[in-house]
């Protein structure tokens, strides 16, 4: 199954590479990483926060679960 996955994502790769084009979505304009994270955390900075602890938690029970008696 390994094999097969690695196989299919390099496939995948090799024809998005020869293409050469990329996908245009109408509508959307390019922007800097600055004023995306300038948005992120002054819009949404409660639910970054939020999600930071979600994964903070997760981590923690994670190493608890993992560690062998």
């Amino acid at each position: 199954p390994a094999l097969l996955l690695v196989g299919a994502v390099v496939g995948s790769v090799v024809v998005l590479v020869s293409a050469g084009q990329t996908a245009a979505v109408p509508g959307f304009t390019a922007i800097s990483v600055r004023q995306f994270s300038q948005t992120l955390f002054t819009h949404y900075g409660v639910a970054v926060e939020v999600i930071s602890m979600q994964l903070l938690f997760a981590l923690v029970g994670a190493l608890y679960l993992g560690r062998r008696r």
